[in-house]
């Protein structure tokens, strides 16, 4: 799957089903930044209208009120941020990881500091699994240590930044490097990834 429009990534990340809980939408206004919960639906029309708009991020989990643990309720995404140091740091960072039998990712998104890989999973990981996603977060990241994984790998309200959106430190559209577009097992993934441990 190639993402033509903006609204089919984020259906990725956030298909229209029956499950409860907001997704995080934090973004610029002046020079401080506003938070918001909204509902699948709302960031879909949302994303259609990102495109220009400085430093937009959304969750790619969601919550059953404030962005806590606590009040986690499921994720259909792991993800892996990295700095950019090289002009090729993706395709040594891809590279490494499949070594390691990791597949390759659904997207990954560069922001003009940051590259940020994303898979996609078939069936979301639910609030009493929460050490599920626990575990594959820490896998990636240790998986990637020479790469300097950021903190918010392993956060689970960590937000990224909106594909269309502009870094304003960087001045950068930010966009697909790729659109791999594969949506993988669950059972797959984490074989693939926990291996690694």
């Amino acid at each position: 799957m190639n993402f033509s429009r903006t609204e089919e990534f984020f259906r990725m990340f956030h298909p229209k089903t029956h499950e409860q809980g907001s997704i995080v939408l934090r973004r610029e206004f002046g020079k401080s930044f506003k938070q918001s919960q909204i509902s699948t639906i709302d960031l879909e029309r949302f994303s259609r209208h990102a495109v220009g708009l400085n430093d937009v991020f959304f969750s790619t989990s969601a919550f059953l009120g404030q962005p806590l643990l606590l009040n986690f309720s499921h994720t259909s995404c792991i993800h892996l941020q990295v700095p950019k140091t090289e002009w090729n740091t993706n395709i040594i960072l891809t590279l490494r990881l499949e070594n390691l039998g990791i597949p390759l990712p659904t997207a990954t998104l560069f922001d003009g500091n940051h590259l940020t890989l994303l898979w996609i999973i078939d069936t979301p990981i639910k609030n009493h699994e929460f050490y599920i996603y626990t575990m594959l977060q820490r896998a990636l990241y240790e998986a990637s240590k020479k790469f300097n994984p950021t903190a918010s790998n392993l956060d689970v309200a960590s937000t990224i930044r909106m594909v269309g959106s502009v870094n304003s430190k960087s001045k950068q559209l930010v966009g697909l490097v790729n659109d791999y577009g594969k949506t993988y097992s669950r059972r797959f993934l984490q074989d693939a990834i926990l291996k690694t441990t």
